[in-house]
């Protein structure tokens, strides 16, 4: 089991995403949704998503794309670059490598949302990232994802404990229960700060600075 990932919405919420194609009802827009059952719609089967950071960049080193349709075959590619032309030279290319880790797409009927996780060195603050999706043998004819976080992720060297409680946090969100039961939670604001209780007993002391920031989805 490797050690617990995590990774700050605050920056990819804030940046302005395109995307090549997508139902007028299902827009890219849903993506920066903290709902993952909002869905980005796409009509094609080989599609981008594009993330502006601004003037300031993010040096991003991990993304997750949640609430996915991609079948077993799906690939990702990521690619950033200090200027709008990221598909000449990148300063960051994953290449096309598989949605699903090495064993696979997980055979579970009933779960919920799938995710899919890169990860890839980078300290290089760059304003312009395209991810390239490609998964042609996708019977619904169709890509769709409900959330898209990319980000610079932290991840302690011990993991956090695994009995008792390990996670707790402050909610501040707004929860609407559905006519057929299921329960959508809608932010009070963009990115809303939020602090996370997360008990990792053997850890050496670290600064505030440094992961203060990490632990909140927000401003500390």
């Amino acid at each position: 089991m490797a050690n617990i990932v995590i990774l700050s919405p605050v920056d990819s919420d804030a940046a302005i995403l395109g995307v090549s194609s997508a139902v007028s009802t299902l827009p890219a827009g849903n993506l920066q949704n903290m709902q993952p059952k909002r869905k980005w719609r796409s009509s094609g089967l080989t599609e981008y998503i594009t993330v502006d950071f601004g003037a300031g960049g993010a040096a991003c080193n991990g993304l997750v794309l949640v609430g996915h349709n991609l079948t077993g075959a799906a690939t990702l590619r990521l690619r950033g670059k200090a200027t709008p032309d990221v598909t000449v030279s990148p300063t960051v290319d994953t290449t096309a490598v598989s949605a699903w880790p090495a064993t696979g797409k997980p055979a579970v009927g009933d779960w919920p949302q799938h995710l899919s996780w890169l990860s890839w060195s980078n300290s290089t603050a760059l304003r312009y990232w395209r991810l390239d999706i490609a998964d042609g043998a996708n019977p619904a004819g169709y890509l769709q994802a409900g959330r898209l976080v990319l980000g610079r992720y932290w991840q302690p060297s011990i993991n956090f404990d695994l009995g008792g409680t390990p996670l707790a946090y402050d909610q501040r969100d707004v929860q609407v229960t559905t006519d057929y039961g299921e329960i959508f939670t809608d932010r009070r604001q963009r990115s809303a700060a939020r602090r996370f209780g997360l008990q990792v007993s053997a850890a050496e002391p670290v600064d505030e600075a440094s992961t203060l920031r990490l632990m909140v989805s927000g401003e500390p």
